[in-house]
């Protein structure tokens, strides 16, 4: 999924992205073979060495490197191409702070093992978190 996002590009953002597949622009590599309509040649210049410097970064397994070259809502991206060193994971509340009875009330995780799910009062417990960890 990763490779294709152009929202790594500076100045692309989700409307110039769906542009670009629109116009059948759909990976990193078919972007460099081309002239995508919108994209002035020197800005396509500097999105090639952008793009080219992203797929030394991926074969080379840098995922810090793409946390911060993609937005934090698009993390989601990243997931297929690291999941075998990561886990998306949901916290749940009772919404309220935790001075006036907050607490959380369900962790989730899903991982190259599959998804796990813990329930306050039944096996959301320290133990069984950190027997995750491990």
């Amino acid at each position: 999924m990763i490779e294709n996002t152009f929202m790594i590009l500076d100045g692309i953002g989700q409307r110039s992205e769906r542009r670009l597949w629109r116009e059948g622009v759909l990976t990193w590599t078919h972007f460099l073979d081309t002239n995508p309509s919108f994209i002035s040649p020197q800005r396509k210049e500097f999105f090639d060495e952008t793009l080219a410097f992203a797929c030394t970064e991926l074969n080379e397994g840098n995922a810090e490197y793409f946390a911060s070259a993609v937005k934090r809502y698009e993390h989601w991206r990243l997931f297929d191409v690291f999941k075998n060193d990561a886990v998306c994971l949901d916290i749940e509340t009772n919404g309220l702070p935790p001075n006036s009875g907050g607490c959380v009330t369900l962790v989730g995780m899903y991982s190259r093992e599959g998804y796990k799910c813990f329930v306050r009062g039944e096996n959301l417990t320290e133990d069984a978190l950190n027997e995750e960890r491990s």
